[in-house]
């Protein structure tokens, strides 16, 4: 058992501390951007949900809204067959200026109700989009994980089974360097030295 020419264990430790940063990286990286995402998730979902509240809030104001719609529609019709004198004529011109409010509140409620709904839309393509991206960061995780164990393994392996043949290397030269000055001492004994 000879060693190599060329010094790999520093390669091999280097593969070790390579792998051991890739896992480190593969373990914190993804975790932050993954709750970055979740939180975004989380974040949207809330909106979403409020969303959801106004539109409904919207759908009965515009219920209540068509109702008195209706009230003064027909009012008016009452007015108009009852009353046809100009003294009644201040009264059906208010009546007509209630109702022609209440349909331009009506319709910028229908406004706000259509532009809550674009929203929610947007907010569930988010919530996908977002989603998408978590399971994407997953992914990257676990392949970068792998390489990080592969690299990792692969180091401490070689580097562990070079290290044991350098030790009998070195265990073999040093017990050559006592028999050597072993017997160098019984030669100068001997020799009188």
């Amino acid at each position: 058992m000879s060693l190599p020419s060329f010094s790999s264990s520093n390669f091999y430790s280097f593969c070790c501390t390579l792998g051991a940063v890739i896992l480190f990286y593969a373990i914190i990286f993804p975790y932050n951007i993954s709750r970055e995402i979740e939180h975004r998730k989380v974040e949207t979902e809330k909106q979403s949900d409020m969303l959801d509240v106004e539109i409904r809030c919207l759908r009965k104001s515009g219920d209540v809204l068509d109702g008195r719609i209706k009230d003064r529609e027909v009012e008016l019709e009452r007015i108009r067959k009852n009353y046809i004198t100009k003294e009644v004529k201040g009264l059906w011109d208010n009546e007509v200026d209630k109702l022609f409010d209440l349909v331009s509140a009506n319709s910028d409620k229908i406004r706000d109700f259509n532009l809550k709904c674009i929203e929610l839309r947007y907010a569930s393509k988010s919530i996908s989009t977002l989603s998408k991206e978590l399971n994407e960061v997953l992914v990257k995780l676990w392949l970068v994980l792998f390489l990080g164990i592969s690299i990792f393994s692969y180091g401490v392996i070689n580097w562990r089974r070079l290290q044991k043949i350098s030790d009998q290397h070195m265990k073999s030269c040093i017990e050559n360097s006592l028999r050597e000055s072993s017997k160098k001492r019984c030669n100068d004994v001997y020799l009188g030295r």
